[in-house]
């Protein structure tokens, strides 16, 4: 189990799950980028989004929205940090092998 969690593991099977959700149009481009930052920092605030990926302020809040949406990130309210979210639904993917199959 140990080697589930390692962090550039982690990081790259989700950065490749974010590749391949774009791809299919489930995310918004840039999505990755704002993964990314949440897996290297801990938190973002949401004021941070356009700067990091230099769009604007209304693109920044919709690459948020869809990644909240989908569960990947967290917030405890419409003004509070990003998180990195771990929802049941990407655990297979994120992390393999944590859970036996049945």
């Amino acid at each position: 189990m140990g080697s589930l969690l390692k962090a550039e593991r982690l990081r790259n099977r989700i950065m490749i799950w974010a590749e391949e959700e774009m791809r299919a149009g489930e995310l918004p481009p840039k999505s990755d980028l704002v993964l990314k930052a949440v897996l290297y920092q801990g938190v973002l605030e949401r004021g941070e989004v356009d700067t990091i990926l230099g769009i604007s302020d209304r693109a920044a809040r919709r690459i948020t929205s869809a990644l909240l949406k989908i569960g990947a990130l967290r917030s405890e309210s419409t003004r509070a940090p990003l998180y990195l979210a771990f929802p049941a639904k990407y655990a297979e993917r994120w992390m393999p092998g944590l859970f036996p199959v049945s």
